[in-house]
């Protein structure tokens, strides 16, 4: 009787530590693998909770990024808010905040979005301010970019050096050679008696010959990309096409005539802002104490005297 009892007790103790070696096997396999092994559900849902608040916070500042340059311009809404040198997430840089260009359009660089978030890299004449809350920003109807007037009349007088400065104003809105005279920006230019290489002519005289002083748009933007890399010749494009282009903050220089009157002479002008059915022009055939150095013309007018002169078009991206 006492060995039978003996013999049973021995079988209990061997389940027993069975039991408990499983029970240990388990918990060592749940940790490796990142789990837990607990018997108390609600510990288990406590664990399970701040996962999810882990997985959830790890969203919200998971961003994928693409470029937004294709988005059109968006102005700064009033009100205090804040510049990062990344999308926003605990740690980034704080740059400042929009106090300075409340009401101002900017250009939209890159697009970073979360998901419960968006943020936008902006920039304006050339600068770059950092990443904003896209709910900080508004759309607008009315695009004028923030070029530099410069004129082929004053202080220096180029009276054939249209396409320089109108070249010169386009690279002005991303803040490029704006620190050069115009002077300084005619010289720089190019020359040869093939006007596919370069300037043909005397840019400071007015043209006595029968023959074209002038540039073509090939040469005229690979000028251009010594000051900006994203200068592009966009000959043939659609006034419909460079309304886009406006609209995301690029200037045109384009070939046309005085004023937008008459036929078309050749003349260069840039587009510096749209509105529904019109295009702000900047003329730089201006003197000093001239008005309407910029104003609006219709689309349907613009493509009348575009058409007339190859539709030659050069973009500052």
């Amino acid at each position: 009787m006492k060995k039978t009892i003996y013999l049973a007790t021995l079988s209990l103790m061997s389940i027993g530590i069975f039991t408990s070696a499983i029970k240990y096997s388990s918990a060592y396999a749940d940790a490796i693998n990142g789990t837990s092994a607990t018997s108390d559900p609600q510990q288990n849902n406590n664990n399970a909770n701040e996962d999810n608040n882990e997985n959830e916070e790890n969203n919200q500042y998971n961003y994928e990024v693409t470029s937004s340059r294709d988005h059109y311009m968006m102005k700064v809404l009033n009100g205090t808010s804040y510049l990062w040198d990344n999308p926003y997430k605990p740690g980034v840089k704080y740059l400042g905040n929009t106090n300075k260009i409340n009401g101002l359009t900017v250009q939209l660089n890159q697009k970073a979005v979360s998901q419960s978030e968006t943020y936008y890299q902006i920039s304006r004449k050339g600068k770059n301010y950092g990443w904003i809350n896209a709910k900080a920003l508004g759309n607008i109807s009315t695009y004028v970019l923030p070029y530099t007037y410069s004129s082929q009349l004053y202080p220096t007088l180029a009276p054939n050096a249209c396409e320089a400065i109108s070249l010169k104003m386009a690279l002005s809105v991303k803040g490029s050679a704006d620190n050069l005279s115009t002077k300084t920006f005619i010289d720089n230019m190019p020359r040869s008696s093939n006007i596919h290489k370069g300037f043909r002519g005397n840019p400071y005289k007015h043209n006595p010959t029968n023959v074209s002083w002038t540039i073509l748009p090939a040469p005229l933007t690979k000028y251009g990309k010594q000051y900006n890399s994203n200068t592009a010749n966009i000959s043939g494009y659609h006034k419909d096409q460079i309304i886009k282009e406006i609209k995301r903050g690029n200037a045109v220089a384009f070939a046309g005539s005085r004023n937008m009157r008459g036929k078309a002479t050749g003349h260069m002008l840039t587009i510096v802002g749209y509105r529904y059915g019109q295009f702000l022009v900047a003329d730089p055939y201006k003197y000093a104490g001239d008005g309407n150095k910029i104003f609006w013309v219709s689309t349907s007018r613009f493509q009348q005297v575009y058409d007339q002169y190859n539709r030659y078009a050069v973009v500052v991206r």
